[in-house]
């Protein structure tokens, strides 16, 4: 055991040896002699006010033909919170390419100033700021933790950067920052390069433009800024909205020079035996099921892991390379998907995007900076297909490969075209149903969840799933919904279930709880329990924020499309006192519909709500319409229910019923009148036709609509107590216009029944008159949905959504109005008048 234990420590101490030969050094060295020295001016004024820190100069400057870049920052801590943050001192490089030299740490207290340049206390460590992205550039930090620092001192450092990256060998690039979230008194920044180079220069927000001066074979661009007081930038801005001034600079003369440089990194169709090898085992072929199977080889079983050092943070490894190690960056993971592609004798390209500015990435000066990703396109029976290989968990056939919300890519093909457009995925949408099942005021109420997700969202869903522990889901599930429901618990051990459906990417989970205390009583003098239902799991998708006085675009969740149903299951005893409705919002952010429908057969009241965003975000001129928006829709998710009445308890609502059959009492008494009337036409003397031809059509029509409307008027609740009763308190504001505006929906629905009752007694009759009154009512129910409809928007601030009805309307004045001016067989038919009318038919009528 002894010698065991030696014989590790033996090796241990090896492995640390030949490591800490390859650990990087630094050198302490005054400021190059190429560089323009600033002075340091700290001004006389009041900092109380300036936020934790300010920045007195940013002296950046760089000489591309020596290959160095100089750093020099001032800062002045203004109080303990400064202190606090800027009293260690960091300086980054990556020494497969870079040499650090440090220039100078001081601190200006008063007159004096402390020198804190001591490498003795100079810390080197690995970097690696991405790991947790399993990303690593090899980067080393050299880190000093300052003493002896207070509120009020002026610090200042500067460090040089020596070495060029290999595969940016000949190229410039470079973007000056002119405002930071800190106040900054002064920026100088200078770039030296060869006076024959062509730059590509392009301000930013309004970012201020170099000042270029040539001496000799230099030419030298020179920003000196003052005075640049502190940007903040709204909440939840867009990713690709820069707030900050700036000014790019590149070599690059357009994006096609671009694409150039990224062609020869990205070599393709070279010699790959191994992939030879893989593609024999694997039987990968050219047909949906084979590409598919190439596609998730390399997203599923090649990890993600980026090995960034030096060239390789733009030049991927290569393919036979990744194969073996069986991990990869994006560069890579594409550059081995291309190939097996391109083996199967499909055309396959790497595609650069950025995921962040998406569909702006144009908008920055050409440069391989503009990317922060590579993905791949590939053709294939005459579509385009394209992929990111860095998606693990992706399942669904070829036809529903979908991609995240990318939008722009410059592909690495040979066509003289720049960016292509990535369509936007139509997969994403999600389907939530609940139902609550109610017995009784007191018992637990059971709620089941189900949501069906597809595309990216199945993606996403599928990944959290599978890659979190059960017990942590479970938490998680039940903390959010206690939000909603107060005492939330588990149905049972297995109430959380998921279920993966490959063949069609989706995503199934479902959800089962109780609820003990459902009910609660909100007055003092009433035993009446209430209970508020809204679509809670909907917030997840919806974008909103406090800070509504904003200078800047708002970002909202796109693409997303969810249908949301919650439906209410009440025991046969309770009556269900709701009003059938439907309401919608419609904007360029978005679409929303909720409607409600009532089931007395099932004894159900059913919510149903669907959101589709329509952009990424929203303008500042729109923001004000969108966030009033977004308070009714929030209003309309909110739905109130009460434990309702008995129904041995129920009642009629009375009034409804006298007034309705007074309403058509009168309506009959005149409508008797018109009976009596032939509007000066004269006995004809004619035969009538019988019924036939296109006449049916409208005479169906005719014969069902009482049927159809009486059946409406009853059961959406007119004559009932309790929706009365709910309708009150629900529109308790302004009941007698609201009531009023009830009661001539109500009433007119009624004259419609009337009416149409009349004219079918006086078709059957052959009345001469038939035509004439049946294109007036025509023409009187078209108006009097427009006057709903208008009413509904102005009284109940309700959406425009009688559109279906609108549409019919019309279509029906423009078929059969003309037919019934114009035809033939109508003048045929109808051409009884009140004296010739068979007496067994006016006796039918009296009777």
């Amino acid at each position: 055991m002894k010698l065991k234990f030696c014989l590790n420590a033996f090796l241990l101490l090896v492995y640390i040896s030949s490591f800490a030969v390859n650990i990087p050094t630094f050198d302490i060295q005054k400021s190059p002699e190429w560089k323009v020295k600033i002075p340091l001016e700290i001004p006389d004024k009041d900092f109380a006010t300036s936020g934790d820190a300010s920045f007195i100069l940013l002296d950046w400057q760089a000489n591309n033909l020596l290959h160095e870049s100089n750093y020099r920052m001032v800062v002045r801590l203004n109080n303990e919170e400064g202190v606090q943050n800027n009293s260690q001192v960091t300086f980054s490089f990556d020494p497969s390419y870079q040499k650090l030299a440090i220039n100078k740490i001081i601190i200006h207290r008063g007159k004096s100033e402390i020198n804190h340049l001591n490498r003795s206390e100079i810390e080197l460590m690995r970097n690696e700021k991405n790991a947790d992205r399993f990303i690593y550039d090899g980067s080393y930090l050299a880190v000093v933790i300052l003493k002896d620092v207070r509120v009020g001192d002026v610090l200042e450092y500067e460090y040089t950067l020596k070495g060029e990256n290999p595969v940016f060998s000949g190229l410039t690039y470079s973007y000056v920052s002119q405002a930071f979230r800190s106040e900054v008194l002064r920026i100088y920044q200078r770039i030296l390069v060869s006076a024959s180079e062509t730059l590509n220069v392009k301000a930013i927000e309004q970012g201020q433009l170099p000042v270029v001066s040539v001496n000799g074979n230099t030419k030298s661009l020179i920003w000196d800024i003052n005075s640049r007081p502190a940007i903040f930038t709204d909440a939840n801005i867009p990713s690709w909205y820069n707030a900050y001034p700036a000014c790019e600079i590149s070599s690059f003369k357009d994006w096609k020079e671009v694409k150039h440089w990224g062609q020869k990194l990205f070599k393709l169709n070279t010699e790959t035996p191994q992939l030879d090898v893989l593609m024999l085992d694997r039987k990968f072929g050219k047909t949906d099921q084979g590409i598919i199977e190439a596609i998730r080889f390399v997203q599923d079983e090649i990890r993600y892991l980026g090995i960034e050092t030096g060239i390789h943070s733009h030049q991927p490894h290569q393919p036979e390379e990744v194969l073996k190690n069986r991990f990869g960056d994006c560069k890579d993971k594409s550059y081995l998907l291309v190939e097996l592609l391109r083996k199967l004798g499909i055309e396959a390209w790497p595609a650069y995007v950025n995921t962040s500015n998406k569909g702006h990435v144009d908008d920055n000066v050409p440069s391989p900076f503009a990317f922060n990703h590579v993905i791949v396109k590939f053709h294939y029976n005459d579509s385009d297909y394209w992929v990111d290989p860095t998606i693990n968990q992706q399942r669904g056939p070829l036809s529903l490969l979908c991609l995240p919300n990318y939008q722009k890519a410059l592909v690495l093909d040979d066509k003289n075209t720049m960016f292509d457009e990535i369509p936007v995925s139509t997969f994403d949408r999600v389907i939530i149903d609940e139902n609550l099942w109610f017995t009784d005021s007191t018992a637990e109420v059971k709620y089941e969840v189900k949501s069906v997700y597809h595309g990216n969202m199945a993606n996403s869903k599928r990944s959290y799933h599978l890659g979190t522990p059960i017990a942590e889901i479970r938490e998680n599930y039940i903390n959010f919904c206690s939000g909603y429901y107060n005492n939330l618990k588990w149905a049972g051990d297995s109430a959380l279930q998921y279920t993966d459906y490959p063949e069609t990417n989706t995503f199934e989970v479902r959800e089962s709880y109780l609820i003990p205390d459902f009910w609660e009583q909100r007055g003092v003098d009433t035993v009446e329990l209430n209970a508020t239902i809204n679509p809670y799991n909907l917030y997840e998708f919806l974008s909103y924020t406090k800070d509504q006085s904003r200078k800047m675009p708002f970002s909202i969740m796109y693409p997303v499309d969810v249908n949301y149903s919650i439906v209410m299951h009440f025991p046969e005893y309770k009556e269900i006192g709701f009003l059938p409705n439907k309401d919608s919002i419609v904007n360029k952010a978005y679409t929303f519909y909720r409607r409600s429908a009532v089931d007395k057969k099932d004894h159900t009241y059913t919510l149903n709500y669907t959101y589709v965003t329509k952009a990424d975000h929203v303008s500042i001129g729109e923001q004000k319409a969108y966030f009033k928006d977004y308070n009714r829709l929030s209003g309309l998710c909110d739905e109130n229910i009460k434990w309702g009445m008995a129904t041995e308890n129920a009642k009629l609502f009375w009034p409804s019923i006298m007034i309705t059959l007074l309403f058509a009492g009168v309506m009959s008494w005149i409508l008797l009148f018109v009976y009596r009337s032939d509007f000066g036409i004269k006995e004809t003397g004619k035969y009538p036709l019988d019924f036939g031809g296109w006449l049916i059509l409208p005479m169906i029509g005719l014969c069902y609509t009482p049927f159809k409307l009486g059946y409406e008027i009853i059961n959406t609740g007119y004559f009932s107590q309790t929706l009365w009763d709910n309708f009150i308190s629900q529109y308790d504001g302004g009941p007698f216009l609201i009531g009023s505006f009830f009661y001539f929906e109500l009433l007119f629905n009624v004259s419609i029944v009337v009416v149409s009752i009349f004219l079918i007694v006086l078709m059957f009759q052959k009345r001469v008159t038939f035509p004439k009154i049946y294109i007036w009512f025509r023409v009187v129910v078209l108006a009097g949905i427009l006057l709903d409809a208008i009413l509904s928007n102005v009284i109940l601030d309700v959406a425009f959504t009688a559109t279906n009805e609108i549409a019919y309307g019309i279509i029906h004045i423009a078929v059969w109005v003309p037919y019934f001016m114009t035809s033939e067989r109508v003048k045929k038919t109808f051409v009884r008048t009140y004296k010739s009318v068979p007496r067994e038919e006016e006796l039918t009528l009296n009777n």
